[in-house]
């Protein structure tokens, strides 16, 4: 379908075409289910649809040291059979609110903890057409070192302290193909080109 106006179309956004016919769990784990629906489709049309639902929401933190730079951390993504640089990630209790998990899992995998926490993205989706995956991003700084508490999966995981100009390139130049990590990068860095910043962190990017 073809725009036809630069007028934002009217949509009912509370109207849910499909019709759920019937569902079930095909599989789950610790981790994650995946779930079997007979649907109607918005046609009309009978047909099944498959939804992965995480366990946890997924959650990241880019934390900013005083003369700009930020950590990376980097590790082998076994689902892609690839190495990955990525902002501090992992999953979060979804009873638990997000900024609390995620200041865990900054102490976690980098052995930081932050005074001053900033919005980046609040209950974005990923992959939205299999998942209903749900994702938080914070900014962090002040930060104070300790020690990290990796998991069994992430003995593998090496940090970098790179200047946020260089991350930002990194990510124009698809060294960095994590989603996470790209949506909040370019989430600051729109912020701080449209002043929209915190002062303090707004001086960090200056």
């Amino acid at each position: 379908m073809r725009p036809t106006s630069r007028v934002r179309p009217h949509v009912d956004e509370f109207r849910n075409p499909w019709v759920q016919k019937a569902s079930e769990t095909r599989y789950e784990n610790p981790w994650v289910q995946v779930r079997h629906d007979d649907v109607i489709d918005p046609s009309g049309t009978p047909g099944v649809y498959g939804v992965v639902m995480p366990r946890n929401f997924a959650l990241g933190v880019l934390p900013f040291f005083d003369d700009g730079t930020v950590i990376l951390v980097g590790q082998y993504r076994y689902p892609l059979d690839r190495y990955s640089w990525e902002i501090p990630e992992g999953g979060g209790d979804k009873s638990v609110a997000p900024e609390d998990s995620i200041a865990r899992e900054l102490r976690e995998e980098t052995g930081f903890t932050a005074t001053d926490w900033f919005p980046i993205i609040v209950d974005g989706s990923l992959s939205n057409s299999i998942t209903n995956e749900r994702v938080f991003c914070w900014a962090a700084w002040g930060l104070t070192p300790g020690e990290s508490e990796l998991e069994s999966t992430e003995h593998d995981l090496v940090s970098w302290r790179v200047p946020f100009a260089d991350v930002v390139s990194m990510v124009w130049s698809n060294e960095i193909h994590d989603s996470i990590t790209i949506m909040a990068i370019a989430r600051i860095e729109a912020m701080r080109l449209r002043n929209e910043l915190p002062p303090d962190l707004s001086d960090i990017l200056r």
